[in-house]
């Protein structure tokens, strides 16, 4: 599947490679400062449209598509969100424990 992609986060091309890595074809990024406003992501969008041959599907992150949500998108021009997952590893959970044991010792802890 061939599609555009957005994102307004820190690191976009890690977003990139998670989209790439299901298998999708990319025919173009675009990637926009980490808490890029609505309007800013509009702008972009628009201008991205605009080129001869511009992709017609774009997908975005959940936070860009809460910030697209009712905006008058370019003519022709959908937005899919791409929800992101987090796999946290056990091993980051028992250091955490680990560092907040002291805390837990205090008189008043919970």
């Amino acid at each position: 599947v061939s599609r555009a992609i957005s994102a307004g986060i820190a690191r976009p091309a890690a977003f990139f490679g998670m989209q790439r890595a299901r298998g999708l074809r990319l025919t173009r990024t675009l990637a926009r400062p980490d808490h890029a406003s609505a309007a800013d992501l509009l702008a972009a969008l628009r201008a991205a449209a605009a080129v001869p041959d511009a992709p017609r599907v774009w997908l975005c992150t959940d936070k860009d598509a809460v910030k697209l949500q009712g905006a008058p998108l370019p003519d022709g021009v959908t937005v899919w969100r791409v929800p992101l997952q987090l796999t946290i590893e056990p091993a980051w959970y028992a250091a955490v424990d680990r560092a907040l044991a002291p805390l837990r010792r205090r008189p008043g802890a919970l």
